[in-house]
């Protein structure tokens, strides 16, 4: 079965390791293994800055050992995707991995920054139309509105499913 790195803010939810059994249950349940950061064998004894390089150390590897990315782009602590989440992106597409995001949040990223009267300092806020800055937009090869979808659109692009994702739109 193909592994599918599973990025996202997720891990700092309270009950990140539930969720991360739910996630992972929800991609063998569809023949895929998810990999879950939290599957990493971290000793946190170690001073936080060596705990955190450790646990970058053990993510990058988990990437290579991936044969796509599914990443989290619900906005996280401002009006865009989780910025780990998005260098993980960038990372799987140096690799040459397909990226299949997802995000509950149907805003356009420009409204997101204006109902958050983010300040902008006179600077332009980046109007494309898209969910999120069009880096990261650009950077996934599909984005759905489900977790589920954006299995389903991994098990496509892996040629694991004959028979297409069945339309879902890309956001």
């Amino acid at each position: 079965m193909p592994k599918v790195y599973l990025a996202g803010p997720d891990v700092f939810l309270p009950d990140a390791e539930r969720r991360g059994f739910h996630l992972k249950t929800i991609c063998t349940e569809r023949d895929v293994i998810g990999l879950w950061p939290f599957d990493n064998e971290i000793d946190h004894t170690y001073d936080k800055r060596i705990a955190g390089k450790k646990i970058f150390e053990a993510n990058v590897s988990m990437l290579r050992q991936s044969d796509a990315v599914i990443a989290n782009l619900n906005p996280f602590r401002g009006p865009s995707a989780d910025v780990g989440t998005v260098w993980e992106i960038g990372y799987a597409k140096a690799l040459g991995l397909p990226v299949v995001g997802y995000s509950f949040d149907m805003d356009q990223y420009r409204t997101r920054v204006l109902k958050m009267k983010i300040p902008h300092d006179g600077m332009h806020i980046e109007d494309f139309d898209a969910r999120d800055n069009i880096m990261v937009v650009e950077g996934c090869d599909e984005i759905y509105t489900s977790f589920i979808d954006a299995v389903l659109a991994v098990r496509c692009l892996l040629k694991l499913d004959p028979y297409g994702s069945g339309g879902l739109p890309r956001l």
